[in-house]
């Protein structure tokens, strides 16, 4: 049998971690959707293929008359409004969307 307090904090333990990475890969995203937008690119772009097991296509899109790293399934929306493990699979993502972006200007 586990003792109710340690069992306690090693899941606050492992929950400070998770959040502490999380957080060091929003900056990142941030970041990556800041200097995107600074250089004007001006047109949408849309992985081909979903993320995670739900119908959401990463991509970067004018939302709100700003350019950002949305999703896109019915309707575009902010990535950075989006739950945690869409978030984190879109950090996975990111370079190919960057990619696929450049491909666009070729």
């Amino acid at each position: 049998m586990y003792n109710l307090e340690s069992l306690l904090e090693n899941f606050e333990e492992h929950v400070r971690k998770i959040n502490e990475q999380c957080d060091i890969k929003n900056k990142e995203l941030k970041i990556v959707q800041d200097r995107l937008s600074n250089c004007n690119f001006g047109i949408s772009v849309y992985m081909d293929e979903c993320l995670n097991d739900t119908n959401l296509y990463l991509g970067f899109d004018k939302l709100d008359g700003k350019w950002s790293l949305c999703v896109k399934a019915d309707s575009v929306q902010s990535l950075m409004l989006q739950k945690r493990s869409i978030r984190m699979k879109a950090h996975e993502t990111i370079e190919r969307l960057i990619l696929k972006m450049i491909a666009t200007c070729e």
